[in-house]
């Protein structure tokens, strides 16, 4: 549309051009008819300022792509809207809105109309969890990645996951090391419960017997019997306190402790038959 009313205009001017032209020749027919060189001027101010110096811009002279007009058969081979991402296009030279693809940026594949990355490491990704690693997985267009990785956190769990060490009941994993996406070794776990009997040692490393020994001062029996309430050992025994010994007078002397004086007398006076 545009094409079409620029050159409506351009034969518009030339329509007055040829008539003040006419006029002209027809004042010259009549001497007699006054002229001003100031009319003969505004004609040809209105040639210089109306028409172009050049024909190519309205279609003469065979140059009709100099402006590059929008020709919808020049744009047939460009059919994109908008360059993909991650490639380089070329626009239609008389509609700068329209494209067609030329090339994928190194690293990348032309797939359903899109510039894919063709390796993980094109996105700065791995394509696969590094050992000893623990990732974030993303999937770009046909690839599953691994981003945002980071070492596992593991202080403390030094045992094979895959041994039972002797009276170990069970093994607690590394949190770190449960994910899908980590990647650890089988040195990752931790002794988690010991067997009846047993408990973890101060290091974590074995399961110790426990402990059946009485706190100083208590007996797990008592001949003279008991007195208190009795305390455990870590392995469940009782301890009891004892009653102190009774102490018993030489034969032939009283045991003043039970006659006189609460003991006052102690085996000083002989027994009397």
């Amino acid at each position: 549309m545009y094409y079409v009313l620029k050159k409506s205009f351009a034969f518009f001017i030339l329509s007055l051009l040829f008539t003040y032209q006419a006029q002209a020749s027809d004042f010259a027919q009549y001497p007699n008819l006054d002229i001003s060189l100031s009319q003969t001027d505004s004609f040809q101010l209105a040639k210089t300022t109306f028409l172009p110096d050049k024909f190519e811009d309205l279609g003469f002279g065979g140059f009709t792509d100099i402006d590059h007009d929008y020709n919808p058969s020049e744009c047939g081979a460009y059919p994109l809207s908008s360059c993909p991402k991650n490639a380089t296009c070329n626009s239609c030279p008389s509609n700068s809105s329209k494209y067609k693809f030329v090339s994928c940026k190194t690293g990348y594949s032309y797939i359903g109309g899109s510039c894919l990355a063709s390796s993980c490491a094109t996105l700065g990704y791995y394509s696969q969890v590094p050992d000893g690693k623990i990732c974030t997985k993303t999937t770009e267009g046909t690839l599953t990645c691994y981003k945002n990785c980071r070492d596992v956190s593991c202080s403390g769990y030094t045992l094979d996951c895959t041994k039972n060490p002797t009276n170990v009941l069970s093994l607690e994993k590394c949190p770190d090391c449960t994910y899908p996406d980590a990647k650890c070794g089988d040195d990752v776990c931790k002794i988690f419960e010991c067997e009846a009997g047993y408990k973890i040692s101060a290091d974590g490393g074995v399961c110790v017997q426990l402990d059946d020994t009485c706190p100083s001062g208590y007996y797990k029996e008592c001949e003279t019997g008991t007195q208190g309430d009795p305390v455990m050992t870590e392995a469940g025994s009782r301890c009891y306190q004892c009653k102190p010994e009774v102490q018993t007078c030489p034969a032939g002397q009283l045991d003043l402790d039970t006659y006189w004086c609460d003991g006052a007398l102690r085996c000083l006076l002989p027994q009397v038959n």
